[in-house]
């Protein structure tokens, strides 16, 4: 099996614990860098995919992070909902054409002064009705990570800690060979 990983430095954290898991299962590819903004990865999208096989079983993927940390001069989201939305239809399209099993996480939460949960919630509420209706799977990492912030995230408030980095890494593991075999 080939997969993909895709997603900001919360998918770099876990991406070596996915590999862990999924050692004899899967060839795990995922690009050298953080995918940051939904914009970001539409924009590098097609480069990254070109350095993957072309027979790609599965893509694990989420954005969310970088749309929702604030700008500090006005207090606002970096991207607005719709903003978001509109690049996220828009990679969910490419990605179709990549492959057939698409698997979308949920943004995790985080206690930093540039995220705030509500965004969060509310970006991971509109895209998962969005993935719903669309048919794709999703991985809620964010109630994973939710209900053990202390454990689960390191002093800034944002990253893994080691039992995150694994927690998430089996988690995202799990929905791979869950939606593989489905």
């Amino acid at each position: 099996m080939n997969v993909v990983l895709l997603g900001d430095s919360i998918r770099m954290n876990y991406q070596a614990k996915v590999r862990f898991y999924l050692d004899g299962v899967a060839d795990v590819y995922t690009p050298d860098e953080n995918c940051r903004w939904s914009s970001y990865t539409l924009k590098f999208l097609f480069t990254w995919f070109a350095a993957f096989p072309k027979d790609i079983d599965v893509v694990h993927w989420n954005n969310g992070l970088w749309d929702v940390s604030t700008v500090e001069i006005d207090n606002n989201t970096f991207s607005s909902i719709y903003t978001y939305m509109d690049y996220m239809s828009r990679i969910l399209r490419i990605l179709r054409t990549k492959t057939r099993k698409i698997i979308f996480a949920t943004t995790t939460p985080a206690i930093a002064n540039h995220i705030r949960n509500e965004n969060v919630n509310l970006f991971n509420s509109v895209i998962t009705d969005f993935m719903n209706k669309e048919g794709v799977p999703i991985n809620d990492l964010n109630a994973l990570i939710t209900a053990n912030t202390d454990k689960y995230l390191v002093e800034d408030g944002v990253h893994l800690s080691e039992a995150g980095m694994d927690a998430c890494g089996k988690a995202v593991a799990d929905k791979i060979i869950e939606v593989y075999n489905s």
